[in-house]
């Protein structure tokens, strides 16, 4: 079976029901952190039973963070066998643009690190 499973969790709500995100690292770091998509990419392994799995969250724009976060920053996440492995880029762009280029970041970091 290649692909079991999906959730999109745009909200702060939906992380922490769905892919049993801590509100104290929502608060502390932002959904937009390296925390938060580590442990969505964990609680997405438990919730899917699966043996991998790809976290994004990110501000595709136009607007970024209240806290001064770029728009087209995103924060990546993937957990295989037990570890997660996280990376940040800026992407340039309209909201699709770099919805588009996190999903091919995302999807070719996968390949290199099962290779």
């Amino acid at each position: 079976k290649f692909y079991g499973a999906g959730f999109v969790t745009f909200t702060d709500q939906a992380k922490m029901k769905i892919l049993s995100v801590s509100q104290q690292s929502l608060e502390r770091y932002s959904a937009v952190s390296e925390k938060v998509a580590a442990e969505m990419a964990t609680g997405a392994i438990e919730r899917a039973d699966a043996d991998v799995s790809i976290a994004i969250t990110g501000y595709g724009g136009p607007e970024g963070g209240e806290d001064g976060t770029p728009a087209g920053t995103v924060w990546f996440a993937w957990h295989i066998k037990g570890q997660n492995y996280t990376a940040v880029m800026h992407f340039a762009g309209d909201c699709e643009t770099v919805l588009a280029l996190a999903v091919r970041f995302a999807l070719a970091q996968l390949l290199q690190l099962l290779l």
